[in-house]
């Protein structure tokens, strides 16, 4: 049998054995997903998917609607996770097409399945709910539908568009990535399909517009002006020395000469080799006015991942260290995979140890109460939501809960303009003054807040708030009940 696998691999093309490498990847990150604690972010975005929407505060829906696919397959972890799995396969298989030789063997396949597997981020973010994933599958499907674009392929321009907006449903850095591939090819801006690719990308994002717009374009306005902060020496020094570490410590020379001899011939190469340098330096510049986070430059991992191949396979000393140094990161991964599993020393993961996180967080000094208040009352809501299991009552409704079974309650929306509609009536009756408002004002959001307003409901009050409104002469000879 061993004979008879040994004989089978041996077999294997160079695109079959990128296959099967990304196969065994993705078994891996689906046991690390169903086996490691979600993260504080994940959590975040599993809240996300308890109301699907066109768009969140910081993030559009994407991440929301895979976390809310994956939970109706799979419970836990993995179900939050299992579709953030599927996508790293995809996208690296996209990019081995992308860089692959016309006459590529097994080395080739080798090193780019080593080069990719020891690429820091790329592990972490393989497994992870969050919408890094997404963003790099939608690059990788931007990056070939450009490349087809600019092979004049027909209909190119359309799905290059689907792709576009794709990567904004995904996460706003998707428009750096469109600059930056146009930047390294600005002849393209003269071909007048560049300009219908991107009026179809806009067609498809009128949803999410739309919710941007009736939430006074809230996540617009936060990653505008929102994150800014002052600055500090401390966030520029720590998003560099971010940049050493997150891509692989070993191969940064080694980036750094791929880069400078490394010269790609077509469009997609030049843009694969420009995303690097593009994304670290914009965000360099961005960590003058606040702090960064290093996956932010993400999307670099594919440039960087072309340029050490492409350098690797010419050059047979590079490749040699390239494959042990690789070789080395890989068994290091694995054993950090296998303590983020079973933990056999206690080392305590900040990021994924959420349960001892929210009976320790830390007190802001300018806030300490309201950082108190938070874990007390995700504390409660955990030890409530046990306790409501062990008696046999989980996924029971409330009493309160029950109202909606029919109808659903009113949006946001619809309760604040009754609110808005309540206050002009109260004010055209006399009973409210804008000038001396007191207590009506307060006092009414409570009582109708407890209430738990239907549509139904809403319409009805701002029927009987339009009737007061209206002067009494025009009411005069109305009907009146009995």
């Amino acid at each position: 049998m061993e004979a008879s696998f040994k004989k089978s691999y041996a077999s294997l093309g160079a695109d079959r054995l990128v296959l099967l490498w990304l196969g065994v990847w993705w078994i891996a990150n689906l046991v690390q997903a169903g086996f490691t604690e979600l993260a504080n972010d994940e959590a975040y975005y599993h809240m996300f998917a308890e109301r699907l929407a066109w768009g969140y505060f910081d993030h559009p829906p994407v991440t929301a609607l895979l976390v809310w696919a994956g939970e109706r397959l799979f419970g836990g972890e993995l179900g939050v996770r299992f579709f953030f799995t599927v996508l790293q396969p995809l996208y690296l298989w996209i990019l081995w097409r992308l860089v692959r030789p016309a006459d590529a063997d097994r080395r080739d396949a080798a090193l780019f399945t080593v080069v990719s597997a020891s690429t820091l981020m790329l592990q972490l973010y393989g497994f992870i709910a969050v919408p890094d994933g997404p963003l790099m599958f939608t690059t990788a499907l931007f990056l070939l539908t450009f490349k087809w674009f600019s092979e004049n392929r027909r209909r190119a321009w359309l799905w290059m568009g689907i792709a576009m907006a794709l990567m904004a449903y995904s996460k706003y850095h998707g428009a750096l990535v469109v600059l930056f591939a146009l930047a390294a090819n600005p002849r393209q801006l003269l071909r007048p399909a560049l300009y219908s690719s991107g009026a179809v990308a806009l067609l498809l994002l009128v949803p999410h517009l739309v919710w941007q717009y009736e939430h006074d374009w809230a996540s617009f306005a936060y990653h505008l002006s929102g994150r800014n902060s002052v600055f500090r020496p401390g966030y520029v020094v720590e998003f560099l020395a971010n940049m050493l570490v997150v891509f692989n410590p070993f191969f940064v020379p080694l980036y750094v000469q791929a880069w400078r001899k490394v010269k790609p011939q077509t469009p997609v190469g030049r843009a694969l080799k420009l995303l690097p340098v593009a994304f670290i330096v914009f965000f360099m510049l961005s960590s003058l006015r606040g702090y960064v986070q290093p996956q932010w430059v993400i999307v670099s991992c594919f440039g960087l991942v072309c340029v050490l191949f492409a350098y690797a396979r010419r050059h047979p000393r590079t490749r040699r260290y390239v494959m042990r140094a690789g070789g080395v990161t890989v068994g290091l991964i694995v054993l950090v995979r296998l303590v983020m599993i079973f933990n056999p020393l206690g080392i305590r993961f900040e990021v994924f140890n959420n349960p001892e996180s929210c009976a320790a967080i830390a007190a802001d000094p300018a806030s300490p109460s309201l950082n108190l208040a938070q874990a007390v009352q995700i504390t409660a809501y955990e030890m409530h939501m046990a306790l409501m299991a062990a008696e046999g009552h989980e996924g029971e409704l409330y009493d309160w809960q029950s109202r909606f079974e029919h109808e659903q309650p009113a949006s946001v929306e619809a309760v604040e303009g009754f609110f808005r509609h309540w206050e002009e009536a109260m004010t055209a009756c006399g009973v409210h003054d804008p000038a001396n408002p007191k207590f009506l004002m307060p006092i009414t959001r409570r009582l109708f807040g407890r209430s738990g307003l239907t549509q139904t409901e809403i319409d009805l009050l701002r029927g009987i708030c339009a009737a007061i409104i209206r002067p009494k002469r025009e009411r005069k000879g109305s009907k009146t009940g009995a």
